[in-house]
């Protein structure tokens, strides 16, 4: 996956406030299964998932991937902003 760009959005000019800063990440991905692969492990090292048992984190990564794959087939390429 390569990053192409990374900017911080301005949310009041979409009427929205928050306390959170808000990016735009615009990624080039040459494999959908080896970047969510990425993704996964990354989050995993950082978050509650590493703190799940071993059939949860399983179920975790099963599900996230088919996610991902569903992402993927139904958006394509797409610039999205929230």
């Amino acid at each position: 996956m390569k990053i192409i760009s990374s900017t911080k959005i301005d949310m009041t000019q979409y009427g929205k406030t928050t306390a959170c800063s808000v990016f735009c990440v615009h990624v080039k991905v040459k494999s959908v299964d080896a970047s969510a692969k990425d993704m996964i492990k990354a989050i995993s090292d950082v978050s509650w998932i590493s703190k799940l048992d071993a059939v949860s984190q399983i179920t975790f990564k099963a599900r996230s991937k088919r996610t991902i794959e569903k992402l993927v087939r139904e958006f394509g390429t797409v610039t999205f902003l929230f």
